[in-house]
């Protein structure tokens, strides 16, 4: 039922036309909008024995994690540290302290990430150079496992490494590591109900809201964060319900 100001009645026709467009459409839209960001909330993941999300504090060597506000290198995940996704690729997003280095030049921040299958067979070897900007500030990498082909109902493991680039004082580079990151990763399929709700979706939020509705963690984040600058209520709400709002403003380094 729309609602509609007293004053409607008093000035006839025009003023009707108005509130009929204000309320059809700037007021619609906020009073969707809660309902919306409730569709965004991740459902309660079951607990496991897997690592915990994230690394812990201090660092390994000469290769320091300056963490802020005590915030630990931390994988963007559910609270069992399990990602899911329908994909047989996938992604991972990692928060990582700025880095820095002591007694040698830091050059730049790269890591190695490892993926092993059930009976530990390794399934995925990356090495990704990570953006500069960790040399200055905090920040959010997107790691993309092109290749890795993880196979339905089947649970992986996963680590990562995250490294200064140093030169040293014979012009040669080496690499100082730091702190290591484990967690798991599933692939899962849809049911038909929501493959269908995915078909129907129009936009690439409602697609978000689909995989989110579905407990796809991988598929969600991966849309809701390139859509962070246009939808940053989403992408907070998206956080808040795993328990990382703490993470929502840091820059993301796709």
């Amino acid at each position: 039922m729309r609602f509609f100001h007293p004053s409607i009645q008093k000035f006839g026709i025009l003023s009707a036309i108005v509130a009929t467009q204000l309320t059809g459409g700037w007021l619609s839209s906020v009073q969707a909008s809660p309902t919306l960001l409730a569709q965004l909330s991740f459902p309660d993941s079951p607990g496991g024995d897997g690592p915990r999300r994230t690394a812990g504090a201090g660092s390994r060597g000469e290769c320091a994690l300056l963490t802020r506000d005590s915030h630990e290198m931390t994988v963007l995940m559910p609270s069992n540290n399990i990602g899911t996704t329908t994909d047989a690729n996938t992604s991972l997003f990692i928060y990582i302290p700025q880095v820095a280095v002591k007694g040698a030049e830091l050059m730049g921040v790269a890591g190695d990430l490892i993926v092993v299958d059930e009976d530990n067979q390794e399934q995925f070897f990356g090495q990704f150079t990570l953006s500069d900007r960790l040399t200055e500030s905090d920040g959010i990498v997107k790691l993309t496992l092109d290749g890795v082909n993880l196979e339905p109902d089947k649970t992986y493991r996963w680590s990562f490494s995250p490294y200064c680039v140093v030169e040293e004082r014979n012009g040669m580079s080496d690499r100082i590591p730091t702190l290591e990151l484990q967690g798991q990763i599933q692939r899962i399929d849809l049911d038909s109900e929501q493959q269908e709700k995915l078909t129907d979706a129009q936009t690439m939020l409602e697609q978000a809201t689909v995989y989110t509705e579905a407990g796809v963690w991988n598929n969600a984040i991966d849309i809701l964060a390139n859509l962070r600058s246009t939808n940053s209520d989403d992408w907070q709400t998206f956080l808040e319900s795993v328990g990382l709002e703490h993470l929502a403003n840091t820059p993301i380094y796709l």
